[in-house]
């Protein structure tokens, strides 16, 4: 008669800890949350919650937020994600769900915001996704490769000087044609340029030991940069640059 008074005192002490150590382990698992907020200086910011979340969930959710491709391969999607983030940058925050991340996109002269067409994320060591999206020209552009001047006849010789070296770029050009500087920054660059429209703007230009980055705020809105980022090195891979003049707006007819 004891022994059974004692194991159903045991029953009624150890029935309320399971109850609360699975309650407690329901409060503990917090559920998957993610928002995006813009920012004045540049990618986005991330607010995300997520305790064992699929990589592949939160990947979708990021995507939807965003408007853009996020692309996870076979091998990440068996990632888990378990973090608290509060309005981290946007390319921080993407370093800590992969091991590799890329991330393409336009880079808009003059105020620096950037477009993002695509997000990959890999595990360590798989190779980087093609570039042959970022190539795609526009079937309005006119492209040029290498250099389209002759130095021996050119007029403006004497006051372009652009060179890129170890990733910085000095660029200094005194009343020239803007598509001519962009042209000149595309060659040494070794990646082509596409010119959409009929651009006649003369800029001034001074700058030396510049980041891509800089260099494309020095110049107009309407100089765009495709590119790629490694966000495992920070590596910005510039893939073509454009010029595109804005179309005119009639106003008797908008």
């Amino acid at each position: 008669m004891r022994i059974r008074t004692a194991l159903t005192v045991l029953l009624l002490v150890f029935v309320p800890l399971i109850g609360q150590a699975s309650e407690h382990a329901a409060k503990k698992k917090k559920p998957l949350a993610l928002e995006v907020t813009p920012s004045s200086g540049g990618l986005p910011l991330v607010t995300l919650t997520a305790s064992d979340a699929p990589l592949r969930e939160v990947a979708e959710r990021l995507a939807k937020k965003l408007a853009t491709t996020v692309d996870v391969s076979v091998a990440a999607q068996n990632f888990r994600v378990t973090t608290e983030l509060d309005q981290q940058p946007l390319d921080l925050t993407l370093r800590e769900l992969a091991p590799q991340a890329y991330v393409d996109a336009i880079l808009t002269g003059g105020n620096g915001k950037t477009l993002i067409l695509a997000i990959h994320l890999r595990t360590a060591g798989e190779p980087a996704p093609p570039l042959s999206e970022l190539r795609k020209a526009s079937s309005e552009a006119i492209m040029f490769s290498g250099n389209t001047e002759d130095p021996d006849i050119d007029p403006l010789e004497n006051k372009l000087d652009v060179t890129y070296r170890n990733g910085r770029l000095r660029v200094f050009a005194k009343g020239q044609p803007l598509s001519v500087v962009v042209a000149t920054i595309a060659d040494v660059l070794g990646i082509p340029f596409e010119l959409i429209g009929d651009s006649r703007e003369m800029i001034d230009v001074s700058m030396t030991d510049a980041t891509l980055e800089q260099a494309m705020s020095a110049l107009t809105r309407s100089v765009k940069l495709y590119h790629r980022k490694d966000l495992a090195t920070f590596g910005l891979t510039p893939v073509r640059l454009v010029l595109q003049e804005p179309v005119a707006v009639n106003a008797a007819n908008p």
